[in-house]
């Protein structure tokens, strides 16, 4: 995520610490950041979007206790600002308290139901809880708002396997696949199951070999795989 800078009616001097926080954030230098951001804070403590900024900063320092409380101070001034919200999530889910995640994602989506990354999100959480089915809904939603999504293909895959959807498993897989050849490597490679990878890939090469004859094909998987798929 890039932060913006802000040039508004000749005002530069006025946003000189925070325009320099952004440019500091967007380097990865996020300690001078979060200095910048406080600078402005300074003069300008009623500025929810620049909590939510120096939140970001203290995020990628891991002072998750820092930018939880700077995400909270920018809910309290703003109960409407969705990017608080979701950023609130993203942290409880890195904290891996993924009940609460899940609730604030969900605030998220009841302020814009329209955000496909807070479905996906929320989708994650609930199949680390082991909660497949409302995965599946979350992912299928991401899908409807964003086809091209391949994120949500593969992680619908996975959650499909989980329920013994062997069959529907490959067909995400082969869509994630389609619409970006490097995620499956990636996302498997990640998480060392190299063998896995090239099972699915055997798979996937079957499964779009022979088009026509696709019903008989999920018919004939009926093994479930050895190996345990987690997420993230």
């Amino acid at each position: 995520m890039l932060l913006g800078s802000v040039f508004a009616n000749g005002q530069s001097d006025y946003y000189f610490y925070f325009n320099n926080g952004a440019t500091r954030y967007n380097i990865r230098d996020y300690r001078s950041a979060v200095i910048y951001f406080t600078l402005f804070l300074a003069d300008n403590p009623s500025d929810e979007k620049t909590y939510v900024c120096r939140g970001l900063a203290e995020f990628h320092l891991g002072e998750f206790d820092n930018a939880l409380s700077d995400y909270n101070k920018a809910v309290e001034l703003d109960s409407t600002y969705v990017d608080a919200y979701f950023n609130i999530a993203d942290l409880e889910y890195k904290l891996k308290n993924f009940e609460k995640a899940i609730f604030y994602y969900t605030k998220t989506i009841e302020l814009n139901h329209k955000d496909d990354m807070a479905y996906l999100s929320r989708g994650i959480a609930k199949q680390d809880l082991a909660d497949y089915s409302g995965a599946i809904c979350d992912f299928t939603e991401t899908i409807r708002l964003k086809p091209k999504h391949a994120d949500a293909y593969l992680y619908r895959g996975i959650a499909r396997r989980y329920l013994g959807d062997y069959a529907g498993t490959i067909e995400d897989l082969s869509k994630a696949d389609k619409i970006n050849p490097m995620l499956l490597d990636t996302y498997f490679t990640t998480k060392n199951m190299k063998d896995t990878l090239d099972e699915y890939k055997k798979a996937i090469a079957s499964y779009n070999a022979a088009p026509k004859t696709k019903v008989a094909y999920r018919a004939s998987l009926k093994t479930k795989p050895k190996e345990n798929l987690s997420t993230r």
